[in-house]
């Protein structure tokens, strides 16, 4: 296990020894945001959605399976001879997440673990276009805030880190509602 892992560990358990906190429940959450694809040099930005479920170990511990989505279509990167390329992702993510009070209104959160994204990427090369089709297990990490809206619901603001395989990443930043149970 290498160190930054194990650090990661060792701090999500630490979260799990603080006091009960409001969002003990479990969730189902929807959010919505900007991304920023990149591979290289390229970049192209837009839409991703994501949905997901919660389950609580503790006040201050879940584990969380979500899905993701490049809501707003292929996003269109250009290269070194300007063609073109587009990319369509989408996938799901599996996390621990560590939850910390910050006030008596305010919770910091932070999430690690993996995500699968499927990729379909159409490019040129040697003057024909291609089309490829590639997936792939990669490391997933986040960091939030949420605020109570009411007794069973929370807003959250999020920023995560999807890399993704082939040397694709997305940074994207989230606004999102969870709904306690």
């Amino acid at each position: 296990m290498k160190l930054s892992h194990a650090g990661g560990t060792l701090a999500l358990l630490a979260c799990s020894l603080l006091p009960a906190t409001a969002s003990a429940y479990n969730q189902v959450y929807f959010q919505g945001g900007y991304s920023n694809l990149t591979v290289g040099d390229n970049h192209d930005s837009g839409w991703i959605t994501q949905v997901g479920y919660s389950f609580a170990f503790t006040y201050s511990m879940s584990l969380e399976a979500g899905i993701f989505s490049n809501a707003s279509g292929k996003a269109s990167l250009t290269d070194t001879d300007t063609h073109k390329e587009y990319v369509d992702y989408r996938g799901a993510v599996m996390a621990l997440r560590g939850e910390l009070p910050i006030s008596n209104m305010l919770l910091a959160y932070g999430k690690v673990g993996a995500n699968y994204t499927s990729l379909q990427y159409s490019h040129w090369g040697n003057g024909e276009r291609g089309n490829d089709e590639f997936g792939g297990v990669r490391p997933y990490v986040a960091v939030g805030i949420k605020a109570p809206f009411n007794h069973n619901l929370m807003v959250s603001g999020e920023m995560q880190y999807l890399d993704m395989p082939r040397g694709f990443s997305a940074n994207t930043f989230t606004l999102g509602l969870q709904f306690l149970f």
